[in-house]
């Protein structure tokens, strides 16, 4: 969580997927963008607004990384960073 908004992560084989909700955990649908960073890596996030989604494509997987999180919702500009588990 980062103040009100609460962000899961999805790890799949060859794919990142940030869910973004707010403190009820209803989809938050406008005014996000981020980029996640996987070791030397940036990858940049498309955005799907009717799910609150943010996701993009993790060549070579992310298992057993750490994964930073650098995103934008609603004007506030945040960085979580989820360990492997």
């Amino acid at each position: 969580m980062w103040g009100a908004t609460h962000v899961e992560i999805v790890r799949e084989d060859g794919a990142l997927r940030f869910y973004v909700s707010d403190a009820r955990r209803a989809p938050i649908t406008a005014g996000v963008s981020g980029t996640a960073v996987l070791g030397a890596d940036r990858l940049p996030l498309t955005f799907d607004p009717a799910t609150g989604m943010l996701s993009t494509a993790a060549p070579g997987g992310t298992k057993g990384q750490a994964v930073t999180l650098e995103a934008t919702v609603q004007g506030e500009t945040f960085t979580l960073t989820f360990q492997p588990g």
